[in-house]
């Protein structure tokens, strides 16, 4: 038998909400990733689709193998956070063997959720990742998967996913440089351990790069990102000679993965890369934010001289946006600098950018706000840059509702 019980937050008015109706897609997995039928009111099914309407209801399964696990929400069949009672080995299961990608998906973000929550609340611990790492070099190996199904689930979850769940976590204190940080650590551990399953790949995307589809060449960016930052052998080199091709979504795979680092490689890349594109104002602007978003590169005084680069036009919202809005959300190491200098760099420059376009930078200052989930000394210090440009004086009302809304 299946409880389930949906909860839905409060409106901002306060008022309570009634239950939605949510149809939940499931199936069960038996080993291997096997098949098991559903038995329900007479009728034998390889999947169903339960509807809860109401704010707690239960479904019941006959004939279950004891070692079956449910898979919910296949094909994304709602929109909602589920929270489930699923072990680390049922997810695991999920992971290498639903034939639901979406099932596959959800149980690799919820084991990546909780390794990653764990290394950020015990720094000092070292973590398991085999049972992950063998889901994901199952998933590459199966057929039944198309290249950019394969991508998604490769993907780490977000940043503001990790924030929010180690700022639910007891131990744990929400760091955003450290979150980075051990997100950063995550990903090359994956690398190396899919490197066997992923380099003979690389070889095979880099042989027919001209013929690849899009989901397959949205798998290659991924794998090509975890073989730079794991340091497998030419990975480096592979990318730079990827940047140079003539399909931009294979050329900026290969700027992805050499952004992630530092070093002449990735100087080159960008440089011919811009020096292909010097007359296309839109393709520019990705380059600004390749450039910006770089983080073991990309410092305030980086983004300062990238905005006297002839293609800059600080007159241009899409200009400004693609290095200082991408630098504050992209590049969590430099932004987020524990001595508050990358608020500080922000803040300067959206008082500037307030005297002549006050709705960019009511736009931009965002991410100053956001910072509910942090440490006090942190909330302090992204205060204190709001501060500094509210008591600038002669600031836009656009600029100055949104500071207020944000201190109080």
């Amino acid at each position: 038998t299946l409880h389930f019980h949906q909860k839905l937050p409060k409106t901002a008015a306060k008022t309570e909400r009634k239950p939605m109706v949510i149809p939940i897609a499931l199936g069960l997995v038996g080993g291997n990733g096997a098949v098991v039928p559903l038995h329900h009111d007479g009728d034998t099914l390889d999947q169903m689709t339960f509807t809860l309407t109401e704010a707690e209801d239960s479904l019941t399964l006959t004939e279950v193998p004891e070692d079956a696990v449910p898979s919910y929400l296949r094909g994304f069949s709602a929109p909602v956070r589920l929270k489930t009672d699923l072990t680390d080995a049922e997810e695991m299961r999920l992971l290498a063997g639903d034939v639901d990608p979406f099932g596959r998906w959800d149980a690799g973000q919820s084991l990546m959720v909780k390794a990653l929550t764990s290394m950020v609340a015990t720094p000092s611990a070292s973590v398991d990742l085999t049972g992950v790492i063998n889901g994901l070099a199952e998933t590459l190996s199966d057929k039944r998967l198309d290249g950019a199904e394969k991508a998604q689930i490769l993907r780490l979850p977000s940043q503001s996913i990790i924030e929010a769940a180690v700022a639910d976590h007891p131990d744990a204190v929400c760091d955003p440089y450290l979150i980075w940080e051990k997100r950063r650590l995550m990903m090359s551990l994956i690398g190396k351990g899919l490197e066997a399953t992923a380099a003979p790949m690389l070889t095979a995307f880099e042989k027919k790069a001209n013929r690849l589809t899009a989901q397959d060449r949205a798998l290659y960016g991924r794998l090509l990102g975890l073989a730079v930052l794991s340091g497998y052998a030419g990975a480096e080199d592979h990318a730079l000679n990827l940047s140079r091709h003539k399909n931009m979504t294979l050329s900026e795979n290969g700027l992805a993965a050499l952004n992630q680092m530092e070093g002449a490689n990735r100087e080159t890349a960008l440089a011919e890369f811009a020096d292909r594109w010097a007359d296309n104002s839109l393709v520019m602007e990705k380059w600004f934010m390749h450039q910006s978003s770089a983080p073991l590169v990309s410092t305030p005084e980086h983004c300062d001289a990238l905005m006297e680069h002839p293609a800059f036009d600080a007159n241009n919202p899409n200009k400004l946006r693609s290095v200082l809005s991408v630098f504050a959300a992209m590049n969590t190491p430099n932004f987020h600098a524990n001595d508050g200098s990358g608020y500080l760099y922000l803040a300067r420059h959206i008082a500037q950018i307030d005297q002549r376009n006050p709705q960019v930078a009511a736009r931009i200052v965002l991410p100053l706000t956001r910072f509910s989930l942090y440490s006090d000394e942190r909330k302090a210090l992204m205060k204190g840059a709001l501060a500094r440009i509210k008591s600038a004086g002669g600031i836009s009302t656009d600029l100055s509702e949104v500071i207020s809304k944000s201190m109080n």
